[in-house]
């Protein structure tokens, strides 16, 4: 929402179930930012609105999404995906968000949640986020102490999109795994369900 605001894009319309997200789209109407808040319980501790109620306005299809942003407690590749969450309500919500039909999912976890596998684990599979998308992205941030991690997560990751590759079904979707080195640079490897393709500045 920051740099949304600070580079003063117009004319954009968003639901959250996050509270901080809807103040700072108050103060921004000026940009014509028009902001949905879901329902319904509110779990202080992530200023959030959790819970079946909020999981049907996530999923609601009169919203055309264009893009989905979520994030999570913990996030693994290794021994078929894994993406954790801290509070039991919150599994609604984030199954909303890693399903629901848009042009473009984004996943973010900085690097201290990545390998990360203790928690409650979300019932959502790689092929449950892909379906329902044309690209997935994972954006995290590079550290040097979470190096082996993260090769071992990139490893993990190619294995899981690995029966993937020959299904007609996928072969347009793409697959982002980001790592954020500074503001403005990035090391991307950018896996296509047939092929693999590393770019980015260093």
């Amino acid at each position: 929402m920051d740099e949304i605001i600070t580079n003063n894009v117009e004319e954009i319309q968003i639901a959250t179930n996050n509270l901080q997200v809807l103040v700072k789209g108050l103060g921004a109407a000026h940009l014509g930012i028009g902001v949905t808040l879901t329902g319904r319980i509110l779990n202080p501790s992530i200023d959030s609105l959790i819970g079946p109620d909020a999981a049907r306005v996530i999923t609601d299809n009169r919203y055309m999404a264009h893009a989905v942003f979520f994030g999570a407690a913990g996030l693994s590749f290794e021994n078929r995906l894994c993406i954790s969450y801290a509070f039991e309500d919150e599994e609604a919500t984030l199954v909303a968000y890693a399903t629901r039909p848009t042009e473009t999912r984004v996943l973010m976890a900085d690097h201290s949640k990545l390998g990360r596998t203790y928690g409650r684990r979300a019932p959502v599979s790689l092929e449950d986020m892909l379906q329902t998308t044309k690209e997935c992205i994972v954006i995290s941030n590079f550290a040097n102490q979470a190096s082996e991690t993260i090769e071992r997560e990139v490893a993990a990751l190619k294995n899981l999109l690995d029966p993937f590759a020959n299904s007609k079904d996928f072969r347009q979707t793409i697959f982002v795994f980001d790592w954020l080195i500074s503001k403005g640079l990035s090391i991307a490897n950018t896996l296509c369900m047939d092929c693999v393709r590393e770019s980015g500045n260093h």
